[in-house]
């Protein structure tokens, strides 16, 4: 079973200094199996905003997500639980006609993260982040479309 979430950032019930926050009923979409592991991917398209530095790296979080996330980052070889996590890097495009640029990944651009268990909450809320993750920045705020699919792998 897979689950597809399109999220707009002009359906957010709240959107400032680089968060959005949306209502998701969560019921209407999972199996009541709590103890389910689904890989999550996703594609991300946003306009344009001048304050996006192409010289950057930006990441896209799940933040508060009311579930575990997995993953190994860096030399932890335990796999690190969150609550908070990047689930993947957001390409730069430059149009080199207007000199604008715009985030952007597509469904093949990261391998999927896994969570156990369905989310708890009816809030997602999602950051754009660089490198140093800690902070949303504040000043990229571009309007943006995010496909998340969720498929269960067990």
């Amino acid at each position: 079973m897979s689950i597809n979430l399109v999220l707009h950032s002009t359906d957010a019930i709240s959107y400032t200094a680089g968060t959005a926050s949306f209502y998701v009923n969560w019921n209407n979409f999972y199996e009541d199996d709590p103890y389910a592991t689904y890989n999550v991917s996703f594609s991300l398209r946003s306009q344009t905003d001048s304050n996006i530095d192409s010289s950057k790296v930006y990441q896209l979080y799940l933040e508060n997500f009311g579930t575990t996330l997995r993953t190994i980052e860096g030399a932890d070889t335990n796999g690190n639980s969150n609550n908070s996590l990047a689930i993947g890097y957001l390409d730069v495009e430059e149009s080199h006609s207007t000199q604008s640029k715009h985030l952007q990944a597509s469904y093949s651009t990261n391998p999927p993260t896994t969570i156990q268990g369905r989310p708890e909450g009816n809030i997602i809320t999602i950051a754009f982040r660089d490198l140093d993750k800690v902070k949303p920045i504040p000043t990229i705020i571009p309007k943006f479309v995010l496909f998340l699919r969720f498929e269960k792998i067990q």
